[in-house]
Parts: structure tokens; C-alpha cells; sequence
């Protein structure tokens, strides 16, 4: 997801990212400002590939 979808959606969630080290995993999780809407979790996984090459997976 690109920087500018996640800071359009800033007017309707509360927008929290944890960068964690070490296992190369990034979650972002969307918490609704009105009730009535749906909570958003994103995991996003990385992998390797034969040469080295890193990838991100979601």
C-alpha cells in the first residue's frame, strides 16, 4: 500500500504501524474513528529468494 492511501484513510482510522527488528514482519493496524466502521489489520510478511533478493508478502 502506498504512503498516500494510508494518509487518505488518517480522516476516518487511527493509524498505528509496529516495526518490529529482527523477524522482518511490519503490521499496520486501522482502528475505526466511528464505531460502525471495520477495523483493518495488516501483516506483511518478507522472503528471500535463491539469489538474496528481498521481497515483501502481504
Amino acid at each position: 500500500m502506498h504512503e498516500e492511501n494510508i494518509e487518505g484513510l488518517s480522516s476516518r482510522y487511527y493509524i498505528r504501524s509496529n516495526k518490529e527488528s529482527g523477524n522482518g514482519r511490519i503490521d499496520l493496524t486501522l482502528k475505526p474513528k466511528i464505531s460502525s466502521m471495520p477495523g483493518i489489520i495488516m501483516e506483511f510478511k518478507t522472503i528471500k529468494d535463491a539469489l538474496g533478493f528481498t521481497f515483501v508478502r502481504h
